[in-house]
């Protein structure tokens, strides 16, 4: 099976460099990096094989959705057999696609979703995000898709642009409703660099320069409570929430 990570960046720094060495040390073998540069050009991914850099010629400042759906249209005509996300500021565990490819075969999945960590901005991790479980949510960067999905998981550019804050949420209920072939895993392989005040106040870390209220996504408070409602409506429908319960 081939996998295409799909990197959205807009600032060409050592962070994307801890992203792609991620990817680069995966023990599953057969990936392409796909990073799609939000009006930014990186020049340090020469040293990683199998890196496909595509340059866009202006921010679009939609957080990163169209850059994703760029990126899912290019592994589609690359003839990948799933994709996987990774935002430019987190990394995978070593085993994580390994992980996810292994669940999707043996539960015949088209989709699958793991854990998170929630890191300082330092790296250090907090601790294992309680939200996106695969039920309330589930993060871009825990989602792994087969082909069969790459519609759903390419409509990230038809988000209306007052919920792009809001984006994984969005997507995350287009797949869900689009099947019920959906595997949710205990593992926890994913690494996100928190930017937020609330990760820090939830873990009891004090709160570094830097980070932000997140003001954009506290509007879409009523948006959110509705589709965390319909997620866990669907898989209630689907007997799966003893799985993360």
């Amino acid at each position: 099976m081939k996998v295409a990570v799909i990197t959205p960046y807009h600032i060409d720094n050592s962070l994307l460099y801890e992203c792609l060495l991620s990817v680069r040390l995966q023990t599953y073998e057969s990936i392409v990096h796909i990073i799609v540069g939000d009006g930014c050009e990186s020049d340090g991914f020469s040293e990683f094989d199998g890196v496909h850099n595509i340059t866009l010629p202006s921010n679009l400042a939609d957080y990163g959705s169209s850059p994703r759906s760029i990126g899912v249209v290019y592994a589609k005509a690359l003839g990948v057999d799933a994709i996987t996300f990774l935002d430019s500021d987190n990394w995978f565990d070593k085993n994580h696609i390994k992980n996810m490819i292994n669940a999707s075969l043996k539960g015949n999945s088209l989709v699958v979703a793991c854990q998170r960590n929630i890191c300082h901005l330092d790296g250090s991790i907090m601790g294992v995000c309680p939200h996106s479980n695969g039920v309330l949510f589930s993060d871009t960067n825990c989602i792994f898709v087969r082909k069969e999905m790459f519609e759903h998981a390419g409509s990230w550019w038809l988000i209306p642009d007052a919920l792009h804050s809001m984006g994984d949420r969005i997507v995350w209920d287009r797949l869900i409703h689009a099947t019920d072939k959906i595997t949710l895993l205990d593992d926890v392989t994913v690494n996100y660099r928190s930017a937020f005040q609330g990760h820090y106040s939830m873990f009891g870390f004090p709160i570094p320069q830097g980070v932000k209220l997140g003001e954009d996504i506290l509007l879409q408070h009523d948006e959110m409570d509705r589709m965390i409602k319909r997620s866990v409506k669907r898989f209630q429908a689907l007997n799966m929430l003893e799985v993360v319960t």
